[in-house]
């Protein structure tokens, strides 16, 4: 989540009622990463993406399966760079929220 950069295309608040229900709602029913709906839309460079690791058109209109995961070209990205994130951040901060009461 640290690499992530929200506010440049949403610059709401975030709303702690809002990330506090994600995060209750994480721990009733659990995680659905995999699904299309849940998708954190994101701004890179394709240059940065590894060769062939990248999708484009619409994700709830492609099988899972086609749907590769994110991996960063390091020798391409810049040290202490960022992924601007356009949209989910209540949903990030809620996964944060998540994770750390996982860990207890």
């Amino acid at each position: 989540m640290d690499q992530l950069m929200f506010g440049i295309w949403n610059s709401q608040q975030v709303i702690q009622a809002q990330v506090t229900n994600l995060t209750n709602s994480f721990l009733q029913n659990g995680l659905d990463q995999f699904n299309a709906a849940h998708m954190i839309p994101l701004v890179i460079n394709k240059q940065c993406i590894k060769k062939d690791l990248y999708t484009t058109g619409n994700p709830i209109d492609l099988n899972l399966k086609q749907i590769p995961l994110l991996e960063i070209d390091e020798t391409i990205a810049m040290k202490n760079w960022s992924i601007p994130a356009a949209g989910s951040k209540h949903c990030t901060h809620a996964l944060k929220a998540w994770h750390e009461k996982k860990k207890k």
